[in-house]
């Protein structure tokens, strides 16, 4: 679906603007995790009013993550309704990654060509982009 949408004309301005603050905050269940760090760059990319910021906004706790997760048909299918999957090895800064972690897929941003996510138990982290799951071009 999200194929044709073209990246707002200062978007990389925007993303280097938000990244860091993002990344420094201490992880936090609906306002500092790995769906705030996507929502971030898609924000960044294509401003406020995309649609799947308000998927990946609709719950404050742990709990309310997974059973968003679950009524979406997980984060995958979720991304996929909004935005192109793509090879991960073509995956440039400001597209989103998924990477399964015991069994739930986690959201990564793609950064200077590394995959960087946030987790319960790292503030944020890295990892080469062909370690994640999947890819979607943002």
């Amino acid at each position: 679906m999200g194929a044709g949408m073209t990246r707002l004309a200062d978007w990389e301005q925007r993303f280097v603007a938000v990244m860091p603050d993002v990344l420094s905050q201490p992880f936090a269940w609906g306002s500092a995790d790995c769906a705030h760090l996507m929502a971030s760059s898609v924000e960044a990319c294509h401003g406020a009013d995309h649609p799947v910021l308000a998927d990946l906004s609709r719950y404050k706790t742990k709990a309310g993550a997974l059973r968003l997760l679950k009524a979406g048909g997980g984060l995958s299918a979720m991304l996929a309704r909004h935005f192109e999957e793509v090879p991960l090895l073509v995956a440039q800064t400001g597209d989103l990654g998924v990477l399964v972690v015991d069994g739930v897929e986690a959201g990564l941003v793609v950064i200077d060509g590394q995959a960087v996510g946030k987790g319960e138990h790292a503030p944020h982290y890295r990892m080469p982009v062909r370690a994640m799951t999947r890819a979607f071009r943002v």
